[in-house]
């Protein structure tokens, strides 16, 4: 599960070094609510019967929501964070919500600078707005804090500018920012064949 305002691609570098998995990719346009986001994550849950759910950052955040709901799954967690308020307050997620009715693109390519993605936005593949709108207020209300194990891992770089790991949890810190699929793919391969 990929997250906010990006698509499944993200995880191609991945897909391809385990071209012997089985992988399922969601997207969250269609989703107008904070609900929406659950239930879609929760029906395709249902739907695949995964070994292993992947949750990077808002994915992440949803995987945990499932998780602590039916733990019948084992989670990867990359760059995930237990209460995403208490690193990008309340009131700055209002401040974007407010922007993204006026002008969606120049918010998700600040967003996008912000973490260190050098792609150019592409509008054409824009989520709607009010998917946008309703991803942050996912990561607005949504708090994990209670969570006192897990099964599965958390991978976590040491330059991440948008999450905080866990202090309760035990995660494992890797050289790098906040796409990890993308800068060091084979370590996220690596970890998943170890869960397999």
């Amino acid at each position: 599960m990929h997250g906010w305002s990006f698509s499944a691609e993200i995880w191609q570098q991945v897909h391809a070094l385990l071209p012997d998995f089985e992988h399922h990719t969601l997207t969250y346009h269609n989703c107008t609510s904070a609900e929406d986001f659950v239930s879609l994550v929760q029906t395709r849950i249902a739907e695949v019967q995964p070994d292993v759910v992947v949750g990077w950052s808002l994915g992440a955040t949803l995987a945990l929501s499932c998780w602590k709901a039916n733990p019948t799954f084992q989670v990867l967690v990359l760059s995930g964070s237990l209460k995403f308020t208490e690193v990008w307050p309340a009131r700055v997620l209002q401040q974007m919500v407010r922007k993204l009715r006026h002008d969606p693109a120049k918010v998700i390519q600040d967003f996008w600078q912000h973490i260190g993605h050098e792609e150019v936005l592409q509008t054409r593949g824009l989520w709607p707005t009010e998917a946008l709108i309703a991803g942050l207020q996912v990561l607005q209300d949504t708090d994990h804090s209670d969570l006192t194990h897990l099964h599965g891992h958390w991978l976590h770089g040491t330059h991440d500018p948008l999450m905080r790991p866990p202090e309760q949890l035990p995660f494992e810190v890797l050289d790098g920012g906040h796409l990890l699929m993308l800068t060091l793919p084979q370590n996220i391969a690596q970890v998943l064949r170890s869960m397999a």
